[in-house]
């Protein structure tokens, strides 16, 4: 173990990382969440290492704690933003948000987190990303960078994490802040979100659950799709419409093989039927499957 410095932060570095064991994991995990500087970087330079090292070993002993690992990253992220900028030095702020990035550009390991863990982590980067957007605590230049890094982040989990699970995660947030009408820049961004992983469909369209993207669909529509008046210009149900077109445009009659576990559900659907229908007779017949 020996001293280096990236970008004015000193680490401890052990040399020639290149397999990862339970115990290293574990103490490293640890080290995230302590209280000091020196063990988090530390870490932090340990996982990026490890996680995007071709060894199939440390990928089976992170695999089964990548979503303890996001975790680790998600506490460690509030522990820097809920504290006072003066505590937190800037170049430390770029390096966890630079690991930050890196880790989340790992297919292997992002596509493998959970829901729960992953739902969290998204919507703490969402959270950040417009409060850093508008806080003046920063100076400007410090504050677009810390944004940037923020928004890029947020991009690599759309672009790496399993997209059944996003789809999940992205309605329920939907849903979340929908409800409490005070956020309304939040929901913004996550429909910016779901178009960012519906323009992708075409390409995970055999990851993904139809079925569960039906059914979310019904949920926030027995919500929020009460007063006809008004469901022009709701966003939830023009995003909800947008995957729809994708749907039908991937899936075709095949849709409505999916559409049954809506039928299912005791709430009555007053909307879904009639937007699938008018979307497969716009488009004729699709012979895609699945």
């Amino acid at each position: 173990v020996h001293g280096v410095e990236q970008k004015g932060i000193l680490f401890r570095h052990r040399s020639n990382v290149q397999r990862a064991d339970v115990e290293s994991v574990e103490r490293d995990l640890a080290y995230l969440t302590s209280e000091h500087a020196s063990t988090k970087v530390d870490a932090l330079v340990y996982f990026q290492e490890i996680v995007t090292s071709e060894d199939e070993e440390s990928r089976r002993v992170i695999g089964s704690r990548a979503g303890r690992l996001i975790s680790s990253l998600l506490l460690l992220l509030r522990q820097i933003f809920e504290k006072p900028r003066s505590e937190i030095p800037p170049k430390f702020v770029q390096f966890f948000l630079d690991t930050v990035i890196k880790l989340c550009s790992v297919k292997w390991m992002m596509s493998i987190v959970g829901e729960q863990p992953l739902g969290a982590f998204v919507e703490e980067l969402m959270s950040r990303l417009l409060s850093e957007a508008e806080d003046k605590s920063r100076e400007a230049v410090e504050r677009e960078g810390v944004v940037k890094l923020l928004n890029s982040a947020n991009l690599r989990v759309l672009e790496n994490a399993h997209p059944d699970v996003l789809f999940a995660i992205l309605f329920d947030l939907l849903i979340k802040y929908r409800r409490s009408g005070t956020h309304p820049k939040f929901v913004s961004l996550t429909v910016q979100c779901f178009l960012k992983v519906t323009k992708s469909l075409e390409e995970v369209i055999s990851l993904v659950s139809p079925e569960k993207i039906l059914l979310k669909s019904h949920l926030y529509l027995v919500e929020f799709g009460a007063d006809p008046s008004k469901m022009t210009d709701d966003v939830g149900v023009r995003t909800i419409k947008t995957v729809l077109n994708e749907l039908g445009k991937l899936l075709g009659e095949q849709l409505w093989e999916y559409y049954q576990v809506v039928q299912q559900h005791p709430t009555p659907d007053q909307n879904l039927h009639r937007w699938i229908a008018l979307v497969l007779k716009q488009q004729g017949p699709t012979p895609n499957t699945m």
